[in-house]
């Protein structure tokens, strides 16, 4: 058991003092304890004893060790039974007391277990050897010499180094060690960086410590800090020095890990609902009684169920975190005991006893155990819970009787159980302190925000203590007058209810139900007093909003309008009508239409009205259906309706519907309040009217407005109005599609009618879903998700800017209403029915019968409509914008390579000369497009491109294109060849790797195509030559015979910029002006021309006639970056980017890498182990077809720098300055063609930018690229200023940013993006799947949805318990709550973040997985479920 090492810095030291193990002065002892297993393997890290000066010493806390055993027990935490043997096999070692220990002699080497030497101060003074690391204590030593000190003085002491045995403060006793100079700078180096990694460490702990600290109320609070709020609650004065992360933990919901909790919870669950059942059965004046407040005073309105479902969840949820906190403590007190039993009967005596110096302490451990240890003493989180949870009367003894009772499966009592112990929280009193009641100190702990660590504020905590008094209402009424006893329950009992509801369920009754009765009226009067906190601010350039710090893009704002439209119209028409060609849709003529707006008949509306001619829908959509291939599946062939096809239809019309919400709320203007939008009727109720009239070719819909007493009066209405495009889908789908999804939904499958536009079996959508659908369509289209409140200060925000002022105030003035706070849970606040001065307007407000259209004047309608159309005109939904491709990209997304995309709206035109299309006929053109492209449907890119187009095939010459990197300049020799009577196009290409990915691109495409070598004579389509020979004899010949058999149609130069920026390396290529010589067209094309270098390129090709075609060359989704090394580490710093990197690529993502010289690039190619490419290696197309396939990293020179078009290339780095601008833009080019968002990064070493300056002779190609790297301001500008003649900064476009311009935006907007597109497709999937068998539909099986998952037999092992042993072997890795059905997080599915309710995918995630697990590619086939990101949960292998 070899625990100790040799201390001593130097092992040849004549002062060496060598440390020994205690067991070599035993080796008897040695050969007894060899066998017996301690802790042997940790403690040998950590204690050694240094034999020469009898000191067992720590090196983890860098000091010697005293009392053995405490040491051990309080900072290494080693169990009794390894501490008894450990101190029983030191019991022989000759130890020394901290008095007793001789000191080493000064000078001698550091003893490395006391770790680094410290900076301290000696005396100087003869036969004085006083020692402080104190530069003020060794001032005063010298003054007590009678010496006078000057600061700055080395004549009366010296610095030295020293260590001490026992550092604990009063105990030092320091000794000056010798530590050499290392001529090593390298060790020497790593010494200092050991040192701050200490220094480091040590102050993390401090930290950790801080953070401990500061999950404990503070014993005194500020006088500034003591609102009217806090000395209304107590809270800073109830939580005094007690630690509120740990309370707020203890009322926690209970985890699956709990199952007595859970069974408590459903009880509570059951217990809530069965309450709000039996409201009914009493009488209404009771009722009233239940609801009021007051002790002598009845309410108004009596108590009922809350019309929101998702509410009454919430609020059953508070009472359960409350019973769990009851249970909680009286499950740690019983531990407790346990503990306590099984430590008496262990025994203390060695805890108690001393390791034989005589010692009574550890003069190092003073200090906490946490200051100086990464190993915490344990924590007791329930300690404060059991200590300030106030017992009465029978409180704890029927919580330890429900605590038991758990263990069995006794629902019914369970429930008992629990209504009784609530009753005992709530029918008590307080004499002193509310605080004395359990349920008032619960609801302190309630107000602590674990997230946030802070108290609540008023208006973040009404709605708690609202969801508590409302559950503690129906549950005393229901354990006072029971419902099985309401038929015999009179006089009597009635008065005994009024009674204990008077003595504890009143204001004023010194009650706890009193106490959360005055904290609600507290907190909603301070919340309906106190506006929201400044949420949000502007850019200085007006284009970007900020919202609680996150940024919306006024630009993808309005996109994002748009094309939520367009998609909307190609689901109505495609999926839902089966119409789907844009030619065959037809429009309705809205302003034709009738509207009776005053008709109050119950179910009529415009589409019923007859003079409108909408009524037969159901037989048109009918009639489509047997004529569409997709229709007819919705029966079968017996003639009866398929079940399956129909529910899959219907989830299409949900998500229309859904979509058709998200459109409504965006574009009719201000938004309404959630529950205001989802309530809307189509056609007149029973009770209410409609909220849709047409009127004057728009759709207007009517909300009710109600605050306060409006419930009371007469309500304000409030008019908005959808654009045209809106109104349309609007109309189509309640004239053909809602008649005919009701008919399926009432007579297929047996459900009911609803006159609400939004609407499920239970009633009409909540706000909960309008939220779910806002955030998903925002995350996906804006890259910001949104909430419903986040939207209303979003669009009140960007209205009052774009639209005016009287945007947001035109509603207040009309309806009368004071800006308040809107609470939104990712919905509302739930204080709807707690009183009539709620700030959530909820269902039952509306629920009043009367006529809307009494309260419609022409007033409100003047002042709203000029508000709807100019809202309309700035989102560019007026139906005058044209309309966004609906395969549109992300906008800060540059399109590839695909031309079926939409055009570049960020080009920049700048044509000297204009061109004409003529000569060839657009369908030919579209033919030779869609074969040069391999698509169907093929478009032009950009404007510029299909300029550039027609000017080739009308042979206009000279012709100079400059594309973007991307930008589709192949397209222009290769659709050209696809033309008939074609000829020959000769392509002159300058790098090989160049030229063989495009001989495989135009081969693939079915086009003629040859590279021509010499002694070549046969023509093809397209003939490509190397640069490096076309202007020699060999090829002027050939294509000079090409020529004279008129069969030369062009000549096309690619990368033309090489000819002026690598001659002087490459001189070959000045011989290309030898091609001016072919009395043919001449086309040069290029990513990367500066206009500035116009003129040069003119004369060296004899062009200076030459007409240009230019785009902006700016690739909007490349993110530029500059990072600066120091002097020589570029390529250390380039290593150890490009190793992070290689861990973050997947799925075949590539990255770049370019290094200067060959040598360099070898090398850090070996370092990284990944291949390299260079003009000098000889299997370079091995290397690079290798390369494609695999992905990864790949070392390069700028041989692998111009027009090569590779796929999945996300990131390009430089190491180095790159030789120039141009050939910077060419290859940080290559990065992004698929549209993807790529990084550029640059490495640089100080002063490089200047000497390659120099070197360059200031040319201005150089010099620009060290501006774009040295320049202030956004790189991005300078790029585009160079480059293109127009500086266009990030900010102007939907760009992915650079390093000066926050380019991590973007970054977060697209993760946004990308996670709302992967869970929409997610619960796309899930959805189809709950109609079948998922076991089945993994295995690929047919008929899959034919039956349901817990009726499958295609997999014995698949069934019943094997289905629950797999389920219980999954584990949650992403730590959230998830919903125990279908393993989903509540934060997604319905059962809700706090409660379970009911679930909308059960037994999907789990059968999914285990179905999975048993075939080859398992994995892959959840993938397909729409899952793209790294898993979340992880399963046991079950075989």
């Amino acid at each position: 058991m070899e625990f100790c090492w040799d201390a001593r810095a130097s092992a040849s030291s004549p002062a060496n003092r060598v440390l020994t193990s205690p067991h070599q002065q035993n080796s008897r002892q040695q050969q007894q304890l060899a066998g017996e297993n301690l802790a042997q393997a940790n403690i040998q890290k950590y204690i050694h004893f240094v034999k020469e000066y009898g000191v067992l010493c720590c090196s983890e806390h860098k000091a010697g060790i005293e009392n053995l055993d405490v040491h051990l027990r309080q900072k290494h935490s080693v169990p009794v039974n390894e501490r008894r043997k450990f101190i029983e096999s030191c019991a022989l070692l000759r130890r020394q007391g901290l008095g007793s220990v001789t000191l080493p002699d000064a000078g001698g080497p550091p003893i490395q277990v006391l770790g680094a030497p410290l900076d301290g101060f000696q005396c100087k003074q003869p036969a004085c050897s006083y020692l402080t690391r104190n530069k003020g204590q060794i001032r005063l030593h010298c003054n007590s010499h009678g010496l006078a000190f000057k600061t700055g003085s080395d004549a009366l002491y010296q610095k030295v180094k020293m260590q001490s045995f026992f550092p604990a403060s009063g105990r030092q006793r320091y000794f000056v060690v010798c530590v050499p100079d290392v001529a090593d700078s390298g060790a020497d180096a790593r010494a200092h960086k050991e040192e701050v990694e200490d220094i480091l460490a040590e102050y993390a702990r401090t930290q950790e410590e801080r953070k401990r600290q500061e999950q404990v109320m503070d014993a005194e609070v500020a006088k500034t800090d003591k609102t009217g709020w806090w000395k209304f609650t107590e809270w800073p004065e109830h939580f005094a020095n007690r630690n509120c992360v740990h309370l707020a933990h203890a009322i926690r919901l209970p985890r699956r890990d709990e199952p007595k909790l859970q069974k408590a919870a459903r009880a509570v669950e059951q217990l809530v609902e069965q309450s709000v059942r039996g409201l009914s059965s009493l009488p209404r004046e009771t009722r009233r009684w239940v609801k009021s407040a007051q002790a002598n005073e009845i309410h108004q309105q009596p108590i009922a169920r809350l019309q929101n479902p998702e509410s009454q969840a919430r609020y059953a949820g508070y009472i359960v975190m409350f019973v769990c906190y009851v249970l909680r403590i009286v499950a740690a007190e019983e531990a407790d005991k346990e503990s306590e039993d099984t430590e008496s009967s262990e025994g203390s005596s060695t805890d108690d006893s001393s390791d034989g110096d005589g010692s009574s302490s550890d003069c190092s451990d003073e200090s906490p155990p946490e200051a100086h240890t990464g190993r915490r003493v344990k924590v007791d989180p329930m300690k404060d819970a059991r200590e300030m949870f106030p017992w009465k009367e029978d409180q704890k003894l029927l919580a330890t009787m429900l605590w038991e009772a758990l263990d069995s499966n006794d629902e019914a009592g369970h429930i008992v159980l629990v209504r009784r112990m609530l009753s005992t929280f709530i029918m008590t009193t307080y004499i002193r302190s509310p605080f004395e009641s359990g349920l008032v100190h619960f609801a302190a702990v309630l107000g602590f925000d674990s997230e946030t660590r802070r108290l609540r504020t008023a208006k973040n905590y009404s709605y708690l203590v609202a969801g508590m008094v409302y559950c503690v209402r129906v549950i005393s009424v229901e354990h006072l007058l029971p419902p099985a006893q309401r038929e015999q329950q009179g006089l009597v009992e009635r008065d005994h209810y009024l009674d204990l509801r008077k003595r504890f369920l009143a204001d004023g009754s010194f009650s706890p139900t009193s106490q959360l009765l005055s904290l609600l009226a507290y907190g909603k009067f301070i919340g309906m007093n106190t506006g929201n906190a400044g949420n949000a601010f502007w850019s200085e350039d007006k284009k970007i909003f900020y919202l609680n710090g996150r940024p919306i893009v006024i630009h993808h704002f309005q996109l994002m309008a748009q094309e939520l439209l367009t998609e909307l119209e190609d689901l109505l028409w495609g999926e839902l009508l089966w119409v789907r060609s844009p030619g065959q849709r037809f429009p309705i003529r809205l302003d034709l239409i009738q509207d009776d707006v005053a008709c109050t008949r119950r179910g009529m509306s415009f589409v019923t009205h007859g003079n409108n001619g909408l009524e037969n829908g159901l037989r048109w959509m009918l009639e489509r259906m047997m004529q569409d291939e997709q229709g007819r599946k919705l029966r079968s062939g017996d003639g009866t309706w398929n079940v399956a096809r129909v529910k899959l239809y219907l989830r299409s019309v949900k998500r229309f519907k859904e979509l058709e919400l998200a459109n409504l709320h965006i574009d009719e203007g201000m938004p309404g309040r959630g529950t205001e939008i989802t309530s809307m009727r189509f056609r007149n109720g029973a009770l209410q009217d409609r909220n849709l009239f047409v009127m004057d070719g728009q759709i207007m819909t009517v909300v009710r407005y109600y605050k306060s007493q409006s419930q009371f009066d007469k309500p304000k209405v409030i008019p908005r109005f959808l654009p045209s495009r809106l109104s349309q889908v609007l109309v189509v789908y309640l004239a053909y599609v809602q008649p005919f999804e009701e008919y399926l939904t009432v007579e297929v499958l047996g459900g009911s009618f609803t006159d609400y536009l939004w609407a499920n079996e239970q009633g009409p959508w909540h706000t909960d879903h309008l939220t779910r659908v806002l955030k998903r369509e925002t995350g996906k289209h804006l890259g910001v998700a949104l909430n419903t409140l986040d939207y209303r200060h979003t669009a009140v925000g960007i209205g009052r800017e774009v639209v005016g002022d009287v945007f947001g105030r035109g509603y207040q003035d009309e309806v009368g209403e004071i800006e308040e706070p809107e609470v939104d849970e990712d919905g509302e606040s739930p204080l709807e029915l707690q009183s009539a001065r709620t700030t959530k307007i909820g269902l039952a407000n509306y629920s009043v019968p009367i006529d809307i259209v009494k309260h419609l004047s022409m007033r409100s309608i003047e002042t709203f409509r000029p508000l709807s159309r100019r809202w309309h005109e700035f989102l560019g939904v007026d139906g005058h914008e044209v309309r966004p491709s609906a395969a549109r990209k992300r906008r800060w997304e540059e399109e590839g390579d695909g031309q079926d995309k939409g055009r570049d709206d960020l080009a920049v035109v700048v044509p000297q000369k204009k061109t004409k299309p003529g000569g060839v006929t657009a369908s030919a053109m579209s033919r030779a497009m869609q074969q040069a492209l391999g698509q169907a449907t093929a478009s032009f890119k950009s404007d510029e491109q299909e300029q550039a187009m027609f000017a080739m095939v009308n042979g206009q010459t000279p012709l100079v294109v400059v594309l973007p990197t991307g930008g589709g300049k192949s397209l222009l020799f290769m659709v050209p060849a696809c033309l008939d009577h074609a000829g020959v196009t000769v392509v002159v290409v300058p790098f090989r790797a160049l030229i063989e990915d495009l001989a495989t691109r135009i081969r693939a495409r079915g086009i003629d195509c040859v590279e021509w070598v010499n002694h070549e004579t046969n023509p093809a389509s397209v003939m490509l030559v190397g640069a490096d020979v076309a202007g020699g004899a060999g090829f002027l010949k050939y294509a000079s015979s090409l020529k004279d058999k008129k069969q030369l149609q062009r000549v096309v130069i690619d990368e033309c910029h090489l000819i002026i920026t690598s001659s002087h390396w490459r001189p070959k290529l000045a011989k290309l002006r030898n091609l001016r010589v072919l009395a043919c067209p001449i086309v040069l094309l290029t990513a990367t021309l500066p206009p500035v270098l116009e003129g040069v390129l003119g004369r060296s090709m004899l062009i200076q006639a030459a007409t240009y075609i230019r785009a902006s060359t700016v690739r909007p989704n490349i993110r530029y970056y500059v990072s600066w090394c120091g002097r020589g580490k570029a390529m250390e710093a380039a290593l150890a980017m490009c190793r992070r990197r290689q861990e973050q690529l997947r799925g075949g993502q590539k990255g770049v890498i370019y290094c200067h010289s060959r040598t360099a690039c070898e090398m850090l190619a070996g370092a990284l182990g990944c291949k390299h490419y260079h003009a000098g290696e000889l299997d370079r197309t091995e290397i690079l077809a290798s390369w494609l396939d695999e992905g990864g990293l790949i070392v390069a020179t700028s041989a692998l720098g111009t027009g090569v078009n590779f796929p999945s290339i996300v990131f390009v780095l430089h190491v180095g300055m790159p030789w120039s601008m141009i050939d910077y833009c060419q290859e940080s080019g290559r990065a992004g063609r698929s549209g993807e968002v790529a990084d550029s990064v640059i490495i640089v070493e100080p002063g490089e930018v200047e000497r390659r300056i120099r070197e360059g002779g200031a040319s201005v190609d150089v010099c620009a690229m060290g501006m774009f790297i040295e320049s202030e301001g956004c790189r991005r500008g300078k790029m585009s200023e160079y480059m293109d003649g127009q500086r266009v900064v990030c900010s102007d476009m939907d760009s992915a940013g650079c390093d000066r311009c926050g380019e991590g935006r973007i970054e977060w907007q697209q993760a946004q993006s990308l996670a709302a597109s992967e869970w929409q497709e997610v619960e796309a999937s899930m959805d189809e799947l709950r109609a079948g068998c998922a076991i089945c539909w993994v295995l690929g099986r047919a008929g899959w949805q034919e039956h349901r998952t817990m009726l499958c037999t295609a997999q014995p092992m698949m069934m019943g318990r094997d289905m629950d042993e797999f389920r219980r072997g999954v584990r949650d890795a992403g730590n959230c709550h998830s919903c125990r059905r279908c393993w989903v997080s509540q934060k997604w599915c319905a059962t809700g973040q706090d409660v379970a309710n009911s679930c909308q995918w059960p037994n999907i995630v789990i059968p999914v997985a285990r179905a999975a697990t048993g075939i080859a590619d398992g994995l892959e086939i959840i993938r397909q479920c729409g899952f793209q990101g790294e898993c979340e949960v992880s399963c046991q292998a079950y075989q």
